[in-house]
Order: C-alpha cells, then structure tokens, then sequence
C-alpha cells in the first residue's frame, strides 16, 4: 500500500493544509463523522500558528546569532587595540608591571625559556629613609624579572611592583603597621619560582627598627 501521509514534518504540514479543509467540507459522502472533522479544523489551525511562530523564532536566532557575530567581532578588535597599546607602554616603561596588572602574558625570550628561574631568598629586610628595603638573593641570568608582594590584612599576596634587579624600596607601607610581609617571584616567561614569605615586625607601630622573620618556618 503506498504511503499517504509524507514523511518529512514540513511536507506532511503542506500536504494536510491543502487536504483536510477538502476533508472537512466532504465529511459526510467521506465517512468522517462531525466530531473527527470539527477535530481535524482545530488541530490543523493550531498547527499552523505553532509552525508560524516556530518560522518567525527560527528568523529571529538568525538574526541575533549575525549581530552576535557582528558586535563580538568589534570587541575583538578593540580588544586588541588595547593590548598593543599596553604592550606599547610597557616597553616604553621598560617595567613589566602593565603585564602584570592587565593580567597577560608577557613577551618570552626564547633563550630564557630553557629552564625555570632561579628560586630567589629574601635576604634582608631593612628600615631606611623611609623606606623597607627588601634584598634577595637570585639569579639574573635566567629570570626576565621579580615580581615583589606584600600580603594584606587576610593575608593574601599584592603585587606592588616589578623590578630586575635584587632589590626593592617600598615606600608605601601601610601606616601603623606593626608587621609587614614580603614574597618576591621569579619570572621567566610562562614559568616561575616564589620565595618564602618573609615579615618584618616593628617593635611599635611608629618606629623603624625591627627584626626579620621566616614566616614558613
């Protein structure tokens, strides 16, 4: 017996439209009863609103997928306007800091990528004109440049500065402290090496003697 109903959905739809107002019409010399053709009217109307509602939501997606394409493909490019021009600063700066604090990548050097950094030592924490002067011991040869924190009151690692060389004068020491806490990190690339965390305490909040301590002891 050959098929009557078409298989694919949009095709059946069609055929069903054109048949069933034919069916309804002839019910009586067809055989279908009033109720199956009063049956046939409501679900065949119900099926075309939804199919015209399933069409305009389908041209819609359409539409808001190209403008999603459309305004992503502007935030991409302002996007890398503004990495080059942090890039640009940073080496106007000479200072890895913009890296740092736009949270991407600096440039590697393929001769420094070899091995990891050097794991650098806080040697000494001391109190001058003003400022804590952090030393450490490291190596210059294989870290691009040293990243210095200091923890906060929950203590969490803050960057505060970047620097290549083995040593760092913060200035900017949160008043009455009585005890600051220091980590410097190598950098060579993709790769790197903290220090121990290291803290100077003041015998009093207002004076600018005080000692060193290992904090991972």
């Amino acid at each position: 017996m050959p098929r009557v109903l078409p298989k694919a959905k949009t095709e059946r739809l069609e055929y069903l439209a054109a048949q069933i107002p034919e069916w309804i019409t002839k019910a009586e010399s067809l055989g279908i009863p009033q109720s199956l053709a009063h049956q046939l009217k409501v679900n065949l109307e119900r099926t075309l609103a939804a199919f015209s509602t399933q069409r305009l939501a389908h041209e819609k997606a359409l539409a808001a997928t190209a403008e999603y394409h459309q305004i992503l493909e502007q935030l991409t490019k302002s996007s890398a306007a503004a990495i080059a021009l942090i890039k640009a600063h940073a080496k106007a700066q000479s200072s890895a800091q913009p890296y740092a604090e736009a949270r991407i990548p600096a440039p590697t050097r393929a001769t420094r990528e070899s091995k990891p950094p050097t794991r650098p030592e806080i040697k000494s924490l001391t109190m001058t004109q003003g400022a804590l002067v952090v030393k450490w011991a490291g190596s210059l040869q294989d870290t691009r440049f040293f990243e210095i924190y200091r923890l906060d009151d929950m203590r969490v690692p803050q960057l505060i500065d970047s620097c290549h060389a083995l040593d760092y004068q913060d200035r900017n020491i949160p008043l009455g402290a009585t005890e600051v806490l220091y980590q410097v990190v190598a950098r060579n690339g993709s790769k790197s090496a903290p220090s121990a965390i290291k803290a100077f305490q003041f015998a009093y909040a207002s004076e600018t003697k005080g000692s060193i301590f290992d904090k991972n002891r």
